[in-house]
């Protein structure tokens, strides 16, 4: 047997690994947050909401995934549901639990609780409106055009799904503690990623989408009882998901003119100007001024910038890992 063996950070080039939405919104939030990820480092342990967020998406792809392979009114009944969110959860933590050093452990099992509840509820809701699939999960990689540099650079994602209803539309699921529809609504359409990745739809497919389905998902705040068992706790979740189902799922179809698409294409135009002229620069960063206290509290780099402490990050193998999560 060949033993595996960790590869080594060969840096980041954005002509030869492109460009994704999220390393662009960290420039924009840190310069200095942006080098760092550039230069391979990422924190050992992720936020428990971003954490929660990711595994919901494998959730959702591998039973999206099973939908667009069924006939269009079929939907997953709760056995199959809950013994995805095993399988997936049980991969999820095989792969990256080693992270945790056991600190995690008992609040990923109450996440798996949680989605127990959440996942067939969600499934059971939408039933009556079936999606027209078109693609599930599809990771992308086109070319963009940036003036004044002779290379085409690579715009790069990972889609969480389009469906067709009188045209392609783009499916954006997100998870979120609260869902607050008047902090919603035309917020959307200046939204990067939806924007990006509704521009790499027209690139690929050569025409401009319809639009995209904003899919909110609340994750429960319910907390564990001080002497309920699991299984108590998971009955708990649904019977609240019960009383009130439409404020853990909302969608919210969002239309987008060929104009609103063009003005973003102008402005992504610079930011990659912006962006590709600064990594060329050697990556310069501010320290003073910069967002170190966020909405989802202090930022993971403080140790980094205030004390050069590298001791609760790691190396990254590859500049994209997100690119290559999967719920297979």
């Amino acid at each position: 047997m060949v033993k595996a063996t960790k590869k080594k950070w060969l840096g980041y080039d954005p002509w030869k690994d492109g460009v994704t939405q999220g390393i662009l919104a960290t420039y924009n939030d840190c310069n200095q947050k942006a080098k760092l990820a550039a230069k391979g480092h990422a924190p050992q342990k992720l936020g428990h909401a971003l954490e929660w967020g990711i595994v919901a998406h494998l959730i959702l792809e591998k039973l999206h995934k099973m939908q667009s392979a069924k006939p269009k009114k079929w939907s997953p009944e709760e056995g199959l549901v809950i013994s995805t969110v095993h399988s997936v959860t049980e991969r999820y933590k095989r792969r990256h639990g080693q992270r945790w050093n056991g600190e995690r452990d008992q609040e990923f099992d109450h996440d798996v609780c949680q989605m127990i509840a959440v996942f067939p509820a969600y499934f059971n809701f939408w039933k009556k409106h079936p999606l027209n699939w078109v693609q599930v999960e599809n990771t992308f990689a086109v070319p963009f055009r940036v003036p004044g540099f002779e290379k085409e650079i690579i715009l790069r994602g990972k889609m969480d799904g389009v469906y067709s209803s009188g045209g392609d539309w783009l499916l954006d699921n997100k998870t979120k503690s609260q869902i607050v529809e008047s902090q919603l609504g035309e917020t959307l359409l200046r939204d990067l990623q939806i924007n990006f990745y509704t521009l790499a739809r027209k690139i690929s497919s050569g025409r401009v989408p319809k639009g995209f389905l904003y899919n909110a998902i609340r994750r429960p705040g319910l907390k564990l009882g001080k002497n309920e068992s699991m299984p108590d706790h998971v009955t708990r979740i649904k019977l609240h998901i019960a009383e009130d189902p439409e404020s853990y799922f909302k969608r919210y179809e969002v239309c987008i003119e060929p104009s609103d698409l063009a003005a973003f294409q102008n402005e992504l135009t610079g930011l990659l100007v912006e962006f590709l002229n600064w990594w060329k620069g050697g990556m310069p960063s501010r320290l003073f001024g910069q967002p170190c206290v966020g909405k989802y509290g202090m930022c993971e780099n403080i140790a980094i910038c205030y004390n050069e402490t590298y001791t609760n990050h790691r190396m990254k193998e590859v500049m994209f890992e997100e690119l290559l999560e999967d719920a297979a």
